[in-house]
């Protein structure tokens, strides 16, 4: 059965609201038996430097502990960056994380999947 958890820094920062936003959005969700990493987009947004923020939902549902490290994550060729999340993401866990897209061709569809294309560590 696949768990939600939350970063430390996030867990310690995180508006209720927020919080139980995220925990909702989790909760619709149906996982298949898969062995994946794997990533429900949550929202999107722009900041003060336009810069691109892709907030998700990382589904570790493999039997094994994984880190994103210096992972490749593309959105439909249109933003691309390379990503190191900081902690392992248990297995059979999902957490909320963040990546910021500094550069990016064109305005982003929300109809747009991310795709890993680099690597993923397990732990």
């Amino acid at each position: 059965m696949q768990r939600l958890m939350f970063e430390p820094k996030w867990d310690k920062t995180i508006a209720d609201q927020d919080r139980k936003w995220i925990k909702a959005q989790f909760n619709q969700l149906i996982f298949a038996d898969d062995s994946s990493i794997q990533f429900t987009i949550l929202k999107h947004a722009y900041n003060h430097r336009n810069h691109l923020l892709v907030t998700v939902l990382i589904h570790n549902l493999s039997d094994q502990p994984v880190r994103l490290d210096s992972t490749i994550i593309d959105w439909a060729n249109q933003a691309t960056g390379t990503f190191t999340v900081p902690i392992d993401i248990q297995a059979k866990h999902s957490m909320p994380w963040t990546f910021i897209f500094t550069d990016y061709k064109t305005p982003i569809d929300e109809d747009d999947e991310l795709v890993i294309r680099g690597w993923c560590k397990k732990s």
